[in-house]
């Protein structure tokens, strides 16, 4: 679904509000803190939740996928409405770097692993670092616009280390 969000949120931006206003309802309470997203709401026409555990992408996903609809709506309401599950989303991604280079340790199992025979649980994964940095980016441009200097300042923090590791 949110492959294709970037390209239909333009014709259809409230197609994706509603996806926004429903996906925090299966939100989990973070290992460290925060909390974290599953991977999809249910299964087989069932709003069950899934099995599948991904959360730092999906914590990513939601703040993208938050990005694009005040890119293509201009609606800074509903991101005032929504910035607490935001922010829970942001401090979950914040507290999975556990050893201070910006790459997330925790909660690092992805997308790219998921059919894998012995996957790696994602530790040191570029393409989780890269989402990460994008979507922490996303979250610094939402504090700026609601006036949370503290989260912004944690946003610019973590993806200077991120930069780093990288570089």
């Amino acid at each position: 679904f949110y492959n294709t969000a970037l390209i239909y949120s333009h014709f259809w931006p409230e197609l994706l509000k509603l996806q926004l206003d429903w996906w925090p309802r299966f939100a989990r309470d973070g290992a460290i803190q925060g909390k974290e997203l599953v991977h999809d709401m249910g299964l087989n026409l069932k709003a069950t939740g899934t099995p599948y555990r991904m959360p730092v992408e999906e914590n990513c996903n939601y703040l993208l996928l938050m990005n694009e609809y005040l890119t293509v709506t201009g609606d800074a309401d509903y991101v005032r409405k929504q910035y607490p599950h935001l922010k829970q989303f942001a401090d979950f991604l914040i507290s999975c770097d556990t050893n201070d280079d910006g790459f997330p340790e925790e909660g690092a199992y992805n997308t790219l692993e998921r059919h894998l025979p012995n996957p790696l649980d994602g530790e040191g994964v570029t393409y989780l670092a890269i989402k990460m940095y994008s979507a922490l980016q996303a979250m610094l441009g939402f504090a700026d616009l609601l006036g949370d200097a503290e989260m912004a300042a944690e946003c610019s923090e973590i993806n200077s280390r991120i930069l780093k590791t990288l570089d």
